[in-house]
């Protein structure tokens, strides 16, 4: 992954990108290299959430970014668009790659600054509840094998989009309405999504949801932020005991989103390395945010494993 991370940012310095230019680039870079993979399905709105641009200006830096063949766009049929790294890249690259922050082949990968301390109670895939990956082009780089046997509340599992039916949508939702839902959800682990559909469907029957998809697009959000509000979906009389929340594991979502911290950070500092200059204040804020995140969230998990 090395050599093409550095040829793929080597070819983003070489390009004159503009501000915006390198806020998309660093988006798909983080959606794709990041999580050792070649292409990822976007909406422009979760483009749009990634970079901080407005979405009257993120087309034209988007367009800026496949003109200079950083990456390439294909229409996506439920998502707006498939975005996968340029194919004079990956033909370039002789070796397999993957995310260093991800296991290998069972193997722990070498330990690195103070994000990897916990990466071995991490999930070792990303979560996305509607894409499939396949390579857009002939290459030598190998995908990870796909595990068929594992408990939700321990790993991530990936919902394709031909396994939509597999979560529990409302009855009265047509198959044009269960897409949109879909994008609703995107990106959350199944148990999340399954859990979100269920307090749609309390909305509903109780007659305080008018809008069905809008409802769900709060629920979805709140879930990524680890927001939740799940108590309408355990009864009062059996809420758990001090004892037997002391004992239980470690909640998926939080892990996911320490995995997805530990990324964000190691990607900026990867960048940073290869392109032998420090960061911008901008950039060098944002960094420290996340590390922030990342270290109230590691003592959180370990007060609760203690």
């Amino acid at each position: 992954m090395s050599s093409l991370s550095r040829d793929l940012i080597d070819a983003a310095l070489a390009a004159d990108l503009s501000k915006n230019e390198y806020k998309v680039f660093l988006a798909l870079f983080r959606q794709t290299l990041c999580y050792g993979k070649a292409s990822d399905p976007l909406t422009l709105k979760r483009l749009a959430d990634l970079t901080g641009i407005r979405k009257d200006r993120l087309a034209q830096a988007v367009q800026g970014v496949i003109t200079k063949g950083l990456f390439e766009a294909t229409e996506h049929k439920i998502f707006d668009t498939l975005y996968a790294i340029g194919g004079q890249f990956l033909n370039a690259a002789a070796v397999p790659f993957f995310a260093p922050h991800l296991p290998v082949n069972g193997k722990s990968s070498p330990v690195t600054e103070t994000v990897s301390e916990i990466r071995e109670d991490l999930p070792e895939s990303r979560v996305h509840t509607s894409i499939h990956l396949t390579p857009l082009t002939t290459t030598s780089f190998t995908p990870q094998p796909t595990q068929t046997k594992i408990e939700a509340s321990e790993k991530a599992a990936v919902v394709v989009s031909g396994d939509l039916n597999s979560l529990p949508y409302p009855e009265s939702f047509t198959s044009s309405e269960c897409q949109q839902a879909a994008r609703c959800l995107d990106g959350l682990h199944p148990e999340l999504a399954s859990d979100c559909l269920q307090l749609l469907k309390l909305g509903l029957l109780s007659g305080r949801v008018k809008s069905p998809l809008a409802y769900l697009n709060q629920l979805g959000k709140a879930a990524r932020a680890g927001q939740l509000d799940r108590s309408q979906l355990v009864p009062s009389s059996s809420a758990p005991t001090a004892e037997a929340r002391d004992q239980r594991p470690v909640s998926t979502e939080q892990r996911y989103r320490l995995q997805i911290l530990a990324a964000d950070i190691q990607a900026l500092d990867r960048l940073q390395a290869l392109a032998g200059c420090p960061l911008d204040a901008s950039t060098q804020a944002h960094r420290q945010t996340l590390v922030s995140e990342f270290k109230a969230l590691k003592a959180q998990l370990q007060e609760n494993a203690a």
